[in-house]
């Protein structure tokens, strides 16, 4: 993440977006309100990999979609 923005922050004109994984959650929601902040990655559930936690999977979906209404 410090790399990323040190990036951004040499290119004003930049804009960020960001994945989601559950160690970047409050990462995330810390740089919201920048206004450099376009998107955050894609979601959505994966019931095609056999073996994946589905529980878990919605766990983050439900933050994902929490963090997207901001």
């Amino acid at each position: 993440m410090r790399n990323l923005q040190a990036r951004v922050a040499a290119a004003p004109a930049a804009a960020r977006a960001l994945g989601i994984r559950g160690l970047l959650a409050g990462q995330l929601t810390e740089h919201a309100d920048d206004p450099r902040l376009a998107a955050v990655g894609e979601i959505g559930l994966d019931f095609f990999v056999p073996g994946l936690d589905a529980e878990r999977q919605q766990f983050f979906y439900t933050a994902q979609l929490k963090l997207a209404k901001r």
